[in-house]
């Protein structure tokens, strides 16, 4: 039987890096039909030095104004899958495999998995009637009501995925990959804040129930209010005890949890190279030029509470 190929689009040192340790992780469990999308030539070499035979292309892409969450779904629109008929699971760098993929993806083969799905009431939908009435922190919903205000919906989505890793199936996937790029697209750049909340109403626009392991999703439960069009729902699995979930599976290691990523790719063995420490000097490098770009007055506060004595 074939398994899915398992596609990986990075650019920028760090994410490379941590792109190498997430085949590896893959690699100790014999999985090795990978991809991987870089943006420049050199990018290429770098992961050819250390991941030898692993198919890697280098693609440049014009980004039009738009942020780098626009970067993945332009670069595959150009890119020519290499491991034809088979399921296509689109996996972020900063993702380690603590078990064996394959059990996971047979139980979801030829569905729409995802590895994180997050329950959305969608009567926010209707609630919210201006983009400044939403608070700011919710940037998923804020990129959705924009696309709404500026073209409508027909209708709603009651989850809002994470497209840090997700699988479809091998004709399922270019229809929503050519739909998910028209519609960033179709918002400004000044207005698109984030890629994967489009990806929600791409799927519900094509009808496309997302599935995950019951588990696993978030704020699973909450209550949906009644709405005034059609609502395409997420389905949720029970999986038996001894079954692994997706997040028993894989780990997506978020932004605020790039330190334990550091340490788990240690213990698994799949930092040969002892790159964590970079990862870290680079980190400590980001904080510090955050506190250097604050207004003044903020940045003599922080400087004076390291002070002893």
């Amino acid at each position: 039987m074939k398994h899915p190929v398992i596609i990986f689009c990075v650019t920028g040192r760090t994410h490379l890096i941590m792109c190498i340790w997430s085949v590896r992780s893959l690699i100790r469990w014999g999985y090795k039909r990978v991809e991987i999308v870089v943006a420049t030539e050199e990018e290429r070499k770098f992961i050819h030095n250390y991941l030898g035979e692993v198919t890697c292309v280098a693609i440049e892409v014009e980004m039009q104004g738009y942020r780098m969450w626009a970067w993945r779904p332009f670069v595959l629109e150009r890119y020519q899958i290499k491991h034809q008929g088979v399921d296509v699971v689109i996996c972020d760098a900063d993702v380690l495999w603590h078990r064996n993929p394959i059990p996971l993806f047979e139980r979801f083969r030829g569905q729409a998995w995802i590895h994180k799905i997050t329950s959305l009431d969608p009567g926010e939908f209707e609630e919210f009637e201006s983009l400044s009435a939403v608070p700011k922190r919710r940037i998923g919903l804020r990129t959705m009501l924009a696309y709404r205000d500026q073209y409508g919906l027909d209708c709603y989505p009651n989850f809002h995925l994470n497209c840090g890793l997700f699988m479809l199936d091998n004709d399922t996937f270019p229809v929503v990959l050519q739909e998910w790029a028209k519609v960033i697209r179709a918002v400004p750049p000044e207005r698109m804040i984030m890629t994967e909340a489009l990806l929600s109403l791409v799927y519900a626009k094509l009808g496309i129930e997302p599935v995950s392991d019951e588990i696993d999703i978030k704020h699973h439960g909450i209550a949906h209010r009644a709405v005034t069009l059609r609502v395409v729902q997420y389905r949720a699995v029970s999986a038996e005890p001894e079954v692994a979930t997706g997040y028993q599976t894989a780990k997506h290691y978020f932004s605020n949890q790039r330190k334990e990523l550091l340490v788990d790719a240690r213990k698994m063995g799949v930092d040969k190279e002892k790159f964590a420490r970079e990862l870290k000097i680079a980190a400590i490098r980001k904080s510090f030029g955050r506190v250097v770009n604050l207004p003044e007055r903020i940045r003599a506060r922080i400087i004076g509470r390291g002070r002893v004595g």
